[in-house]
């Protein structure tokens, strides 16, 4: 009977100590947030006409494997915004050309380059040159049957005409004599067109003091805003090369090509550059520093000299000093 008694008051015990416990709450199971992997875009478009529009989807992706158009949350660039715009992923052609579209999504970034053109017209590029195969800068060429067409060449005489299909093509600038072409592009095609100066070409070999002066800039000493060497000018009818001498020039990048047409001389000292050694010309100064002179020379010659505008500027290490008033001037000796 004992037994049976301690037996109970146990359970009762056992009990009462169980009810002085919270209840249990059931554990929720903790579930990963997906994050995004990448970002594409589509559809994969080549052309849009002018006028037109087309819509560009951007969809991201995650890491559990699933997908999201998040076109209205992506921030939309438009490289020429002159040629073409781009908001909420519809582009909208403005002008004919080529543009570079950029879609950017929390950390991603995706892009496509389209070409503002009509269905049906194609690219057409190419040089234009003066005889001894001199390249001819700031040449017009146009479309002269149909809407208005035309661009300018650029250093060295290259050129890109988009929207073509048949046409008659002229080139033309002044000093020298029209050439006209007829196409039919059923492709993009490459057309290379000589033009003749109006006047024979100056005799401007010898040798020169040539004096580059940029114009102010806050990453140029004053002390290097001019320099001054020797120039050597080759000349071979229209074709102009020089070499420059009296200073320490790195890989013996101390030369540059040029053309002359009547008493019209352009040297071409390449395009733009953000780091000196992209520059034709890199003088090292005595200090270790290396100093890159770049860009067009626009100039005229008389008996005694050359002088104009360099459209470029100089580079020193990484930094860019650019202008379109820099001077350059040929002191014949």
């Amino acid at each position: 009977m004992k037994r049976v008694s301690l037996i109970a008051v146990s359970l009762l015990l056992t009990l009462a100590c169980d009810g002085d416990k919270p209840p249990t709450t059931p554990t929720t199971p903790v579930v990963a947030t997906a994050t995004s992997l990448g970002l594409s875009l589509s559809p994969a478009i080549q052309r849009v006409p002018p006028g037109e529009t087309a819509q560009l989807i951007a969809t991201a992706r995650y890491t559990d494997g699933s997908t999201k158009d998040v076109t209205s949350q992506t921030t939309w660039t438009s490289s020429q915004t002159n040629v073409a715009r781009v908001a909420s992923g519809v582009v909208t052609g403005v002008a004919l050309g080529r543009t570079f579209i950029q879609a950017r999504f929390e950390r991603w970034f995706a892009s496509m380059n389209i070409l503002i053109e009509p269905e049906g017209t194609f690219i057409l590029s190419g040089r234009v040159t003066e005889p001894v195969a001199v390249g001819v800068t700031g040449a017009t060429v146009e479309v002269t049957s149909g809407p208005p067409n035309q661009v300018l060449t650029s250093s060295g005489g290259f050129y890109e005409l988009f929207g073509v299909g048949t046409a008659i093509v002229r080139v033309r600038k002044t000093g020298y004599f029209d050439e006209s072409r007829s196409v039919t592009l059923s492709a993009n095609q490459t057309l290379n067109v000589e033009i003749t100066p109006r006047f024979a070409p100056a005799n401007v070999a010898g040798t020169y003091r040539v004096t580059f002066t940029a114009s102010p800039c806050g990453i140029l000493p004053a002390d290097l805003r001019t320099r001054t060497y020797t120039a050597r000018i080759d000349q071979n009818v229209a074709s102009l090369s020089v070499k420059l001498s009296d200073a320490q020039f790195l890989n013996q990048l101390d030369e540059f090509p040029g053309g002359v047409s009547g008493d019209t001389v352009t040297f071409d000292l390449g395009g733009t550059y953000g780091y000196y050694y992209g520059a034709p010309v890199q003088e090292r100064l005595p200090n270790g520093q290396i100093l890159g002179i770049f860009g067009t020379i626009n100039a005229v010659a008389t008996a005694q000299s050359i002088s104009g505008t360099l459209v470029g500027g100089f580079t020193l290490q990484s930094a860019t000093c650019s202008s379109a008033n820099n001077q350059a001037v040929f002191i014949r000796q």
